[in-house]
């Protein structure tokens, strides 16, 4: 029983994570569309095809491409790589949404 407990303790925090992720997702295509409206250039060249066709298009794109990936985030829960993985994914979505909101008070 207590194993259980300590189970449900851990996929609560990976849930979260994931969570969070999303939220920060959504940040950075919110962020980036601004970022752009102001003269940023995106880097990520898949994401750079996507905003060439169009705001929304790369809006839908990004959205659908990380939560894709959060699904298997969530599938693979139990396995220690995958926790720490998105552990590290959280952080670099926390960076990242810090470096947008920098760039657009100091910059933009």
């Amino acid at each position: 029983m207590h194993k259980f407990f300590k189970t449900a303790k851990s996929h609560l925090a990976h849930f979260w994570l994931i969570f969070g992720i999303f939220i920060f997702n959504i940040l950075d295509a919110v962020l980036t569309i601004r970022a752009i409206k102001n003269g940023a250039h995106e880097l990520n060249p898949v994401m750079r095809f996507f905003l060439e066709i169009n705001f929304f298009t790369f809006f839908i794109a990004k959205l659908s491409i990380v939560s894709f990936c959060l699904c298997i985030f969530w599938k693979l829960r139990d396995n220690k790589f995958c926790r720490i993985s998105v552990f590290f994914c959280f952080l670099i979505y926390l960076l990242l949404t810090i470096y947008h909101f920098y760039m657009l008070i100091f910059y933009f």
